[in-house]
């Protein structure tokens, strides 16, 4: 598994996720992981079809940065989020 830190190319509104750092097998994994997948269950994670949701943007409006390998005990998913509150 590895850490990638995920960052929108568009503009982000109030209270929307600017970025968002996940653990994933691969890049392409890691463009289709929400921001949101952690609160809501993993379903979303499974499910998420890129298309843009109220509080994330297109999948192919994400930028994609490898940070490094992840640590054997992390899984799938969201490490930490950031969202737009100004």
């Amino acid at each position: 598994m590895f850490l990638y830190l995920l960052t929108r190319t568009d503009t982000a509104n109030y209270d929307e996720y600017i970025s968002a750092v996940v653990c994933a097998k691969s890049k392409k994994e890691a463009r289709y992981i929400h921001p949101r997948a952690e609160w809501d269950n993993e379903e979303t994670i499974l499910n998420w079809n890129g298309i843009k949701t109220l509080d994330w943007t297109s999948a192919n409006k994400v930028k994609v940065t490898y940070l490094g390998k992840a640590k054997t005990r992390l899984r799938k998913g969201i490490i930490d989020t950031n969202q737009n509150w100004s």
